[in-house]
């Protein structure tokens, strides 16, 4: 069994996450994976590229309104070098849309997420973790922050 425990901090945002690789004896499984989100913050209300994620900056430059967010987890084979725009090749899953509160922070509880592997666990891996907000109009999804751990058992 290994146990992560992963802290990043960037410019605006913090995230602390758990997680758990399980070998358990499950139907048609070769173990669970399990991420166990415990915070995530973003005080500012900024995109990575620096601008509010809702609305315009005020004249003191704060931003106004909350973010909306979606949390998207991406896991990878193990690179040295991880390029964030590789494919998902072990499985990809995203939170529910969190909603930022007066004090900076979301509502994260009971964001677990649990996954069947249908493999045996491969030791290394990356994760890339990206906090999505939807558009203002239909189309894709905004990215204001992401990071990346590499993993070792």
């Amino acid at each position: 069994m290994g146990r992560l425990y992963l802290k990043s901090i960037t410019a605006t945002a913090l995230l602390l996450i758990f997680v758990a690789v399980f070998p358990q004896r499950v139907k048609s499984s070769q173990g669970i994976f399990e991420l166990d989100l415990e915070s995530f913050e973003n005080s500012d209300g900024r995109e990575i590229s620096g601008g509010c994620c809702s609305g315009r900056p005020r004249a003191n430059g704060s931003c106004p309104g909350n973010c909306t967010v979606y949390l998207h987890f991406c896991i990878q084979h193990y690179q040295a070098v991880v390029d964030v725009k590789t494919p998902c090749t072990f499985f990809a899953f995203q939170t529910s849309l969190l909603v930022r509160n007066s004090s900076g922070s979301y509502n994260v509880h009971n964001q677990k997420m649990t996954v069947d592997l249908p493999f045996t666990w491969p030791g290394q891996f990356n994760m890339v973790v990206e906090a999505w907000h939807p558009p203002e109009e239909k189309g894709q999804f905004n990215t204001f922050f992401y990071v990346y751990f590499k993993c070792n058992d």
